[in-house]
């Protein structure tokens, strides 16, 4: 339950909204409004210890939405208004639904921005003290025309975000950090001297049905296709889904983790925080999902924690310099990784993962870091933001390397134009996938080849261009 919820109003933010932006009016904090704020801080100091853990942890769970947190402080504004009912008539800012939110969202939550939080769209800016809101529909900004009065509200907003967990919080020497909310809101926040000025950045992620067929419905994927990805899913091949931010990849991957079978043990690796939260997506599988988080520090030694956990693959939601070595270990050790990466050009892949071994290793031997990679691809998923705000499919590509040869080559599985809005397809497996997927999934490989048969005559590919060079030409 949110605190709109909480109060019950009768208010419209969207019609608001519109009249707000016509007019082109901002609220000046009225002095009898931040009187009342005032006082009930006030108010609160005499009832708490309010630097102590007991409240911090409290003010923490009702800025990330907890609801048992946030009924507490709501009961206590409304306490607080009984007993001064001076304040019960004082002008508050419009874009709150009523004055019990306006009060609470000034000196507990989010300020202006909580707007955002009653109708939300994909994302969410503070950059300084504008706030600008995701058009629903698009990967446009809109700036609002109310903002945060001063920099000391967002530098407020920030500590208030950051409140105990000292992995999440900003400082001096550490400019950046990630905070996951109560409702899955992911809130990336940079400070002086990485950015000129405070940047908070909230991005939610709509999308409950983690199936292919959600994804066939929202245009990501060919609706003729659904069986074929499924099929894919449960043939476990090393899979890597890349893109730019906010392409969809997490999604994505959490689709693809949906259609494996329920009981296989997963172990998801995240730097620093919970974000990725696998076990909200699929409640149901939580007994088979072990998320783990550690510092870049302790990185190294989170693939023992893999092996003993007995897990039959790794997820990575973001694969990076420290990740990276989880990801060639899960592969020569274990049973595979699923993982997102920001990257574009499939040929430099191994090269790029090599880059990234070394960035964290400077003594490994690059031409053997550069082989490993080669070894553990199979499979790489190419997605992207239409400008409407639509995530799409690209292109999926198979990989092969040649012990024998030095040979890299990337095999064009699925296309996408852009002009026809269509997907081709071309059914043309690497020999040493075909062995290992008849021998180990006959039943599903069988049936995978099927469904590409049928894609690839429905839908052939017409433009076919497999990259074949040397592992060394790709460095």
């Amino acid at each position: 339950m949110s605190v709109t919820e909480l109060f019950q109003p009768s208010f419209s933010p969207l019609a608001y909204l519109a009249q707000l932006q016509q007019n082109n009016t901002s609220f000046v904090t009225d002095h009898a409004f931040q009187k009342a704020c005032d006082v009930f801080e006030d108010y609160l100091d005499q009832l708490h210890d309010r630097k102590g853990s007991d409240y911090l942890q409290r003010q923490r769970d009702a800025i990330i939405g907890e609801p048992a947190a946030q009924s507490y402080f709501v009961d206590e504004i409304h306490t607080f208004l009984r007993m001064n009912p001076q304040f019960q008539s004082v002008a508050y800012p419009r874009y709150y639904p009523n004055l019990a939110e306006a009060i609470f969202q000034h000196v507990i939550g989010f300020g202006p921005l909580s707007v955002w939080f009653r109708n939300p769209t994909e994302a969410a800016h503070v950059i300084g003290t504008n706030i600008l809101f995701q058009k629903a529909g698009s990967n446009r900004k809109i700036l609002q025309p109310f903002s945060y009065e001063s920099m000391e509200q967002v530098q407020k907003l920030i500590r208030s975000i950051t409140l105990w967990d000292p992995l999440t919080q900003v400082s001096a020497t550490q400019n950046w950090t990630e905070v996951n909310m109560y409702d899955g809101t992911r809130v990336t926040i940079m400070v002086p001297p990485m950015s000129k000025v405070p940047v908070l950045i909230f991005r939610q992620f709509p999308f409950k049905d983690h199936t292919f067929e959600g994804e066939a419905e929202r245009g990501t994927v060919d609706k003729t296709s659904i069986r074929w990805w499924k099929l894919l899913s449960r043939l476990m091949l090393n899979t890597i889904v890349t893109g730019f931010r906010g392409s969809g990849k997490s999604t994505f991957v959490k689709v693809i983790y949906g259609a494996r079978d329920k009981d296989l043990t997963v172990v998801t690796v995240e730097r620093d925080s919970f974000e990725f939260r696998l076990e909200e997506a699929f409640p149901e599988r939580e007994p088979f999902i072990i998320p783990v988080r550690t510092p870049l520090e302790t990185m190294d030694k989170i693939f023992d924690v893999f092996l003993r956990a007995d897990a039959h693959y790794i997820i990575v939601p973001e694969m990076r310099s420290g990740e990276i070595e989880v990801v060639l270990r899960s592969k020569e050790k274990g049973n595979g990784y699923l993982v997102t990466y920001h990257g574009q050009d499939m040929v430099f892949l191994p090269s790029e993962m090599a880059r990234l071994s070394l960035a964290l290793h400077p003594s490994y031997d690059y031409e053997s870091e550069l082989i490993r990679a080669a070894r553990s691809l199979q499979v790489v998923v190419w997605m992207d933001e239409l400008p409407s705000g639509r995530k799409v499919v690209l292109g999926v590509y198979a990989f092969d390397y040649s012990e024998e040869t030095g040979i890299f080559q990337v095999i064009p599985w699925v296309t996408y134009n852009r002009e026809s809005d269509t997907w081709h397809y071309l059914e043309e497996i690497p020999a040493s996938m075909d062995r290992k997927l008849r021998e180990l999934y006959p039943d599903f490989y069988a049936a995978f080849r099927n469904e590409f048969s049928k894609l690839a005559a429905q839908s052939p590919m017409q433009k076919v261009r497999i990259q074949k060079l040397h592992l060394k030409e790709a460095m």
